[in-house]
């Protein structure tokens, strides 16, 4: 009888995805307690436009979400990944470089359609 090859589950291809998968989600949870505390700061942003800001993010999640689906499985899984995961940290990166309320509205919200389509 042929036996079985165990193969580990702390293998390379598992570290990368749980590291890749830490990054996202650490940077993701280090901007929502910090961006209505900039939007106020920077912006002078009164507590509702915070919010309506931040609900960009959610609602371009939701939005995705059927897309996403189908992108994924019309595509190959591991370059869409790819792709949506470096557009994800661009996004991430060009909060630095939004001047205006507006342009950091616009970011949020590609940037909540962004992670939609990495967490398929």
């Amino acid at each position: 009888m042929e036996e079985m090859k165990k193969e580990r589950l702390w293998n390379r291809n598992y570290i990368k995805v749980m590291t890749a998968n830490f990054a996202l989600f650490f940077a993701f949870y280090l901007l929502t307690p910090l961006l209505p505390l900039y939007l106020s700061e920077a912006f002078g942003a009164q507590k509702d436009t915070i919010g309506l800001v931040l609900s960009g993010y959610t609602v371009a999640a939701l939005l995705m979400r059927p897309f996403s689906g189908f992108l994924v499985d019309s595509f190959p899984r591991k370059r869409v990944l790819m792709l949506c995961m470096a557009v994800y940290f661009a996004f991430f990166a060009s909060y630095l470089v939004a001047g205006t309320l507006l342009m950091f509205t616009l970011i949020r919200t590609l940037h909540g359609s962004m992670k939609t389509m990495y967490c398929v």
